[in-house]
């Protein structure tokens, strides 16, 4: 098993990126990296739904990355569009 984040809350609608990175942030947390999503979908982490998934992780100013946990592989998407947000509690 590889090292998971502690991980926090899910909101209980989608967001676009810039809105999910605010919103883990008045949660006490933070959006999760793209490797830590990574090895929470290849850990089958209970919790997660079948959906897409943002990521802290830019691809440029346009795109981010997402994992979708359906397919269990990454992408990157226009952050405009509204995915699945679980936050990382934030180290104390």
């Amino acid at each position: 098993m590889t090292y998971e984040p502690n991980w926090g809350k899910f909101s209980k609608k989608e967001m676009n990126w810039q809105d999910a990175r605010k919103w883990c942030e008045a949660q006490g947390g933070r959006l999760p990296t793209l490797g830590e999503l990574l090895i929470a979908c290849e850990n089958k982490t209970k919790g997660f739904k079948p959906s897409f998934y943002w990521s802290a992780t830019a691809y440029n100013a346009t795109y981010a990355w997402y994992v979708n946990f359906s397919a269990g592989v990454p992408s990157t998407y226009n952050k405009n569009d509204a995915y699945a947000v679980r936050c990382v509690k934030k180290s104390e």
